[in-house]
C-alpha cells in the first residue's frame, strides 16, 4: 500500500511538471517513461530545463535514483508472494522487510524532493522570464542591426529594392547556461524583399533570415560569381509546396512555416563554410519569372567582426506569404482609415497586431529597421491584391540606404519618451479602429499648443473611450505609455534592461492577456 501511495505522488509530480510544456494528449505517454521520452525529445527537454531552471540536474539524479529503487522493491515484493512462508525462513524474512522499509523510506524522502523541486520552480518559471526578458531583447536588438548591415551589404547596388521587415513576436527560453551566441541562434525575422524594374515591373520575394553567431577566429567563406551555384533547392518543401492540402488554411500556414523554421535551424547548424554566399539583388533577378522555387544560402555583415552571419532561406508559397508580383502596400493609417473598404481588420486581428507591435518596439529599439518616431504612417500592410484581410504589419526601408532617422521632430523638444508616449498613440488607434487624426476634435486640432500637448490632451480624452470599448485591461497598458512616471525618466531609454522588461511586463504581458481572453470567448 505504501508504494503504491509512492507512485502515485510520483506520477502527480511528473504530470503537474509537463502540464503547458507538452501536449494534453502527449502527457499519459510522457508519464510511462519521463526520462526516455525526454530524451527522444529535445524541444521538450529544452522546456524541461527552463522550467526547473538550474536544478534540472538535480531533478534528473533523483528521478532515476526513484524509478531504480521503486524497481527493486516491486521485485523483491514478487519474489517474495512466490515462496511460501516457514520457520526456517523467518529471519531470511525479517532481513526483507528490514530492507523494504528503509527501501520505502528512500522513495518517499526522493518523491518528496521531486515534489518540492516542481512546485518550487513552477513558482519561480514566470519572474525568471521576466528577469531575463531585458537581456533577451538586447540580444535581439543587436542581432536584428546587424541582420540590417547584412542586408545592405548584400543589396550593395543602385537598384530599387524594398525591405519590409514583418512586426511578429520573437519568443526565447533561456536557461542559466545559455550563452549570448545560443540565444542568437533562437531568433529568427521574416522580410519581403522587393525588386523593382521599370520595363516590367516590381518582382517581390519573401525571405526567413536566422543569425549563426561567429566564434573568433574563423575565416569567412570566399564568396563566388554573382548567381553561381547559389541556388539549393530543397525539394521536399517544393513538392509539399505543389501539393493540394485538405488542412485549413491557417493549419497549412503553420505547418509549413515550422517546416521552414526547421530547415533553417539545420542550415544554422551546419558548418560555416557548407553554405553559399548569395547576394540577394542577384537572387532576386536570378529567380524572377521562377516563382515557387525554394533557395537558402548565407549573407554576412561587412564590418571588420560581426557578431554574426545570416542563413536566409525562401518561405514556400503557400505558407501564408503568397509569392506573387501584385502587392499593395498601405499604411496602417490608411488601414484605419478605412480608405479601402473591402478591406477586413477585425477587432481580434487589431489586437493581436498591438501585441506585434508593442513587442517589436521593444525587440527592435534603436536599430535602423525602426523609426525614431512609429506613428501610424511608418507601419506597413503588405499583401496581394486578391487578399482582403489585413494581418501581416512591417517597417519598410527603402534600398539604396539612406539614414534619415533624425528627421523626425528634428527641433522638438519631446517632455516624455517619444517611442512609449506613441506607441500608447498606436494602441489607441488599433483599439479604437481609427487614424488618431480622425479621433481628434476641431478644437484640439486648432488650438496653438506644441504638438505634444495637443497630442497628449487628446490622448488623455480618448483613454476613457478605450477603457469603456475595449477593456480596463487594455486601457491600463495605454495610460502606462502616456504617464508612467518610471516608463519617462529622462535619463533611462528603452536601451536599458529593466525598463526593457518593465514595459514588457507592464503592458506587452497584458495586451497578450486580453488577446487570450478575446480568443477564449471567440
Amino acid at each position: 500500500m505504501k508504494l503504491e501511495t509512492e507512485k502515485v505522488r510520483l506520477q502527480n509530480a511528473c504530470e503537474k511538471l509537463f502540464i503547458n510544456l507538452a501536449p494534453q494528449s502527449r502527457i499519459e505517454q510522457l508519464l510511462k517513461d519521463p526520462l526516455g521520452e525526454v530524451r527522444e525529445e529535445p524541444e521538450l527537454e529544452r522546456k524541461l530545463r527552463v522550467r526547473l531552471w538550474d536544478s534540472y540536474d538535480i531533478f534528473k539524479r533523483t528521478l532515476m535514483d526513484v524509478k531504480a529503487s521503486i524497481n527493486e522493491v516491486t521485485d523483491r515484493i514478487n519474489a517474495q508472494k512466490q515462496k511460501r512462508s516457514s520457520m526456517l525462513r523467518l529471519g531470511k524474512a525479517l532481513c526483507r522487510r528490514s530492507f523494504l522499509d528503509n527501501s520505502l523510506s528512500s522513495i518517499s524522502e526522493g518523491v518528496s524532493t521531486i515534489e518540492w523541486l516542481v512546485n518550487r520552480n513552477i513558482e519561480l518559471e514566470p519572474s525568471r522570464k521576466g528577469r531575463f526578458q531585458g537581456r533577451f531583447f538586447r540580444i535581439i536588438r543587436t542581432v536584428a542591426g546587424g541582420l540590417h548591415r547584412a542586408v545592405h551589404a548584400s543589396l550593395n547596388c543602385q537598384c530599387e529594392h524594398q525591405v519590409c521587415l514583418l512586426l511578429q513576436q520573437q519568443t526565447c527560453d533561456i536557461i542559466p547556461t545559455d550563452e549570448d551566441g545560443q540565444v542568437m541562434e533562437n531568433v529568427n525575422f521574416r522580410l519581403a524583399l522587393s525588386y523593382d524594374e521599370s520595363d516590367s515591373g516590381r518582382y517581390w520575394a519573401d525571405i526567413q533570415a536566422q543569425p549563426i553567431a561567429r566564434k573568433y577566429p574563423s575565416t569567412l567563406p570566399s564568396p563566388g560569381k554573382e548567381g553561381k551555384k547559389s541556388l539549393r533547392i530543397a525539394e521536399a518543401l517544393k513538392n509539399s509546396s505543389s501539393t493540394k492540402s485538405s488542412h485549413s488554411p491557417a493549419l497549412t500556414e503553420a505547418m509549413n512555416l515550422r517546416a521552414v523554421s526547421i530547415e533553417l535551424e539545420r542550415i544554422t547548424h551546419q558548418p560555416p563554410g557548407s553554405l553559399e554566399r548569395v547576394n540577394l539583388c542577384g537572387m532576386m533577378r536570378q529567380l524572377r519569372g521562377q516563382m515557387g522555387t525554394n533557395w537558402s544560402g548565407l549573407i554576412a555583415e561587412s564590418a571588420a567582426k560581426p557578431l554574426a552571419d545570416y542563413a536566409v532561406r525562401s518561405i514556400p508559397a503557400d505558407s501564408g506569404f503568397r509569392q506573387c508580383n501584385e502587392r499593395n502596400i498601405t499604411s496602417l493609417n490608411e488601414t484605419l482609415g478605412q480608405n479601402r473598404r473591402y478591406m477586413i481588420f477585425s477587432e481580434r486581428d487589431r489586437l493581436r497586431l498591438a501585441v506585434d507591435l508593442s513587442s517589436s518596439i521593444l525587440q527592435l529599439y534603436g536599430s535602423p529597421w525602426m523609426p525614431t518616431v512609429t506613428r501610424s504612417h511608418a507601419i506597413y500592410l503588405v499583401q496581394s491584391t486578391d487578399d482582403p484581410i489585413c494581418r501581416r504589419f512591417f517597417f519598410l526601408k527603402d534600398f539604396p540606404y539612406i539614414d534619415n532617422s533624425n528627421q523626425d521632430f528634428p527641433d522638438f523638444n519631446f517632455p516624455r519618451n517619444q517611442t512609449l508616449f506613441y506607441l500608447g498613440v498606436l494602441l489607441i488607434e488599433l483599439g479604437l479602429g481609427k487614424p488618431f487624426e480622425l479621433l481628434q476634435t476641431k478644437q484640439e486640432k486648432s488650438k496653438t499648443y506644441s504638438r505634444f500637448l495637443k497630442d497628449y490632451l487628446a490622448a488623455r480624452r480618448l483613454l476613457h473611450q478605450v477603457n469603456n470599448i475595449v477593456s480596463p485591461k487594455y486601457a491600463s497598458a495605454v495610460e502606462r505609455c502616456l504617464n508612467d512616471r518610471n516608463f519617462h525618466a529622462a535619463e533611462v531609454g528603452l536601451e536599458d534592461e529593466k525598463l526593457s522588461h518593465d514595459v514588457h511586463s507592464g503592458v506587452v504581458a497584458l495586451l497578450e492577456r486580453e488577446l487570450e481572453n478575446t480568443t477564449i470567448c471567440m
